[in-house]
């Protein structure tokens, strides 16, 4: 983008919104991520007795928090790295 609008004509203004929305998506996308674990852990805990759910579960969940991520414009692939690393810690702690 910068090298298309040419050096000169960038402002303070600029730079400052972009990154202000690398913050913004890298931001929304842990947070995305990290509610849709701990929503996901919730269910493995009261269904602990019930392990063909856990697959369904994980897929279900994970594929939420991509696609929630993806309807907003942000990082999916972030969003479910925390998803993932969230419900390992919170299944690991609870369980």
């Amino acid at each position: 983008m910068f090298n298309t609008v040419g050096v000169e004509n960038i402002t303070y203004q600029d730079a400052v919104a972009y990154f202000v929305s690398f913050a913004v998506v890298l931001l929304g996308s842990l947070l995305i991520g990290i509610v849709i674990g701990f929503a996901a852990g919730l269910v493995f805990h009261f269904t602990s007795h019930i392990s063909v759910i856990e697959p369904l579960v994980v897929f279900v969940f994970g594929y939420m928090s991509f696609f929630l991520t993806e309807i907003f414009h942000l990082s999916g692939i972030m969003s479910y790295v925390t998803f993932a690393l969230v419900i390992s810690v919170f299944k690991n702690i609870v369980a």
